[in-house]
């Protein structure tokens, strides 16, 4: 499967990767730099294929792309301790912080 993000300006979320960040990030960084590049959706308008910023452990900090929204909202993001890609049923201990969508 081949998950292409376009942003606002019309070019691909990947060009924009940053791979030099801590594990934990400590900032908003990830935040700001995605409201710059995508369209924010508003929490009542959430569809398979959003991108949702999670909030984990209070910190703003991991991406996931929503896969089902009903009966429960579930998720497909990468998963450290697996070292893998998962879909799971978004944890309830997570919150999202933003949605987006991609152009």
């Amino acid at each position: 499967m081949n998950l292409e993000i376009i942003c606002k300006n019309g070019k691909k979320l990947k060009y924009y990767d940053e791979t030099n960040y801590p594990k934990i990030q400590l900032s908003n960084h990830l935040m700001e730099k995605l409201d710059l590049l995508l369209h924010q959706v508003d929490n009542n308008n959430i569809k398979p294929g959003n991108i949702v910023l999670l909030q984990v452990n209070d910190l703003t900090q991991h991406l996931a792309v929503i896969s089902q929204i009903s009966p429960l909202i579930s998720i497909i993001h990468s998963y450290a301790q697996v070292r893998s890609v998962v879909e799971q049923t978004l944890p309830t201990c997570w919150k999202i912080a933003r949605i987006y969508k991609s152009n």
